[in-house]
């Protein structure tokens, strides 16, 4: 996915109310931050020279519920929750 492939999928994803709060484009890199909500997304494309390019999502709920099933996973020695 290069710069120009990215701007539709970004306006594809912030009509859905999503809000785009950070951008980077340090190549290799060029990441996108959104928030909807509660929930974070952060979307990374990478093109390395001699490598595979790959996407990667990562998304997150900031809720109440979610805090406290850390804080649990954390006092009960879990390292992901």
């Amino acid at each position: 996915m290069s710069p120009t492939t990215d701007i539709p999928l970004s306006s594809d994803i912030t009509s859905r109310r999503w809000q785009l709060t950070e951008r980077l484009k340090r190549p290799p890199t060029v990441a996108s931050s959104l928030t909807k909500g509660t929930w974070h997304l952060l979307v990374m494309h990478e093109k390395r020279p001699g490598t595979r390019e790959h996407l990667s999502l990562l998304a997150t709920n900031s809720t109440p519920a979610c805090e406290r099933a850390f804080e649990q996973g954390q006092a009960a020695g879990t390292q992901a929750v």
